[in-house]
Parts: C-alpha cells; structure tokens; sequence
C-alpha cells in the first residue's frame, strides 16, 4: 500500500551527489534521460508533487540523492497514479485521508491535509464535517490523530504561505 512520504523524508544532504552538478545523479538510467539526467517520468513526477503539494515543495525531492525507493515515489506514485486523470487530486487526497485515519496517523495526515488547504482543496466547514464523519468510521482514537494532523496543517500551511 502507497503512503504519502513524511516531507522531513527529503532533508536536503549532499550525500551521494555529484558535486559537479546541481542535481543528484540517477543511478537508475532507461535511456529516456535528457542532459540533465532526468527522465520523462521524473519530470512529470516532480510536476505532480508540486500539484499536490503546493507549488515548489518538490524542491525537497530534487535535493535529496536519488536512490530507486525515491525513483519509485516520484516517477510511479506521483508521475503514475497519483497523475493518473480518472480521478481528481483531491479524490486522491480524501481517500488517502481517510485511510491514513484508519492508521491513526497525525504526522502523515499533517502533510495530505497541508497539501489540501495549499491547493484550496477542503474548506474548513468540510474539515469539522470530515471529522465527524471519521468518529464513526474510524473511531475516536484515529479521528484524535486527523484532528491533530489538522491543527498541524494548518500552521504547516500558514508557514508555507507567509514563506512565499
């Protein structure tokens, strides 16, 4: 099962970076790289992640070295399905919201729900209601976690705002 990735996950390191360029290196080549290494897949994969996250969040992707686990996220999770079009990025979102308050947890619900209020996506009205849908759905321990993942949103979202 896909999970959202926890956007601490890209801390930007220079490990494993070739110093003489500004992006990390692809260790997975399939022959469709441009000069800059990066694949089709990629491209439209850090296209997506910037439209469900928020314009320029996928600066954190591009930074960190690339390894096939970040090759896999970008180019099939985001480039694929989450770039697929029978569904709309917030559908996706609201699904993943609600399966990620089955799980109970408030961190990967904070950066979904950061995403949702960046994009303009879920209106506060529509968050009180979702989480009152959840209490029964996915019990008061796991709503507890969407509340919480709610309330950090929305600082998250104000501090990506007020930065620019």
């Amino acid at each position: 099962m896909a999970h959202a990735i926890p956007l601490s996950a890209f801390a930007t390191r220079r490990i494993g970076m070739n110093h003489a360029q500004e992006r990390p290196t692809c260790p997975l080549r399939d022959g469709n790289e441009g000069d800059d290494g990066m694949t089709d897949k990629w491209a439209k994969g850090i296209e997506v992640f910037d439209a469900v996250y928020g314009k320029g969040s996928s600066s954190m992707v591009e930074a960190a070295p690339r390894s096939p686990y970040l090759n896999e996220t970008v180019e099939h999770l985001f480039g694929d399905i989450w770039g697929a079009s029978a569904l709309s990025i917030r559908d996706k979102r609201l699904m993943v919201i609600g399966a990620t308050t089955m799980l109970g947890r408030a961190d990967l619900l904070e950066i979904q729900i950061a995403g949702a209020i960046v994009n303009g996506e879920i209106s506060d009205e529509q968050f009180e209601e979702m989480k009152m849908l959840m209490l029964f759905y996915a019990g008061a321990g796991n709503t507890t976690a969407l509340v919480r993942g709610i309330d950090a949103a929305r600082k998250r979202a104000a501090d990506l705002t007020a930065a620019g």
